[in-house]
């Protein structure tokens, strides 16, 4: 829970703000994935969040990217890259969402 933060508001799914939950189920065995989720036109991407599920909380997850597409210059999306120590097993997800403003960056 945030506390201490006067006149925040509460992003609506799918507008300007976070775009909304995406879970993504790795493929078992997968060692490591490269995931981008895209800003709707004209937007910035200025954070990303993951959260990989307690199975994989426990194993342990190695992040190598967690930003901003920059390798593509335009900053309209984000980008995670994730390595899993012994490769994921069966039926894991990871739940990605992105926050996306107005320019310029």
């Amino acid at each position: 829970m945030v506390t201490g933060l006067a006149g925040a508001a509460h992003a609506k799914s799918g507008g300007v703000g976070w775009q909304g939950v995406y879970t993504y189920t790795v493929p078992t065995g997968w060692p490591n994935g490269f995931f981008t989720y895209d800003c709707p036109a004209g937007l910035v991407a200025r954070s990303g969040a993951f959260f990989p599920n307690p199975t994989f909380q426990a194993r342990g997850i190695n992040l190598g990217v967690n930003g901003p597409r920059i390798d593509g210059g335009n900053y309209n999306a984000w980008g995670l890259e994730y390595n899993i120590p012994g490769g994921a097993p069966a039926g894991q997800t990871i739940l990605f969402d992105v926050y996306c403003t107005k320019g310029p960056v």
